[in-house]
């Protein structure tokens, strides 16, 4: 397995993504040759990984609310839907991302 992090060789950045920051993960790619992609939002000092793609373009999305909360995650199947929204998180206890 082959760990590459920004600053290095890293996949090219899709539209709407930040350049990887040095020192954050950008990719893994397994012995086979498959390459995992992440990509991040947010600004150098302050990423938030924000998508991961997985060989065969499979996309997971991420959002975030105030405070870098992890509030939304698009899963893979969603992403095949043209008009797909995110699904909201909601946690153990019964509230939101946002403690409502």
């Amino acid at each position: 397995m082959t760990i590459a992090y920004g600053g290095g060789s890293c996949p090219s950045v899709p539209s709407g993504f930040i350049a990887v920051p040095a020192g954050m993960i950008c990719s893994v790619t397994t012995p086979g040759g498959e390459l995992t992609a992440l990509y991040y939002t947010g600004t150098a000092t302050d990423p938030r990984l924000s998508r991961v793609e997985n060989p065969g373009g499979v996309v997971t999305d991420f959002a975030y609310g105030t405070g870098d909360t992890l509030t939304e995650v698009r899963t893979p199947g969603a992403a095949d839907v043209e008009d797909s929204t995110l699904t909201a998180l909601n946690w153990a206890d019964g509230s939101d991302a946002v403690g409502r």
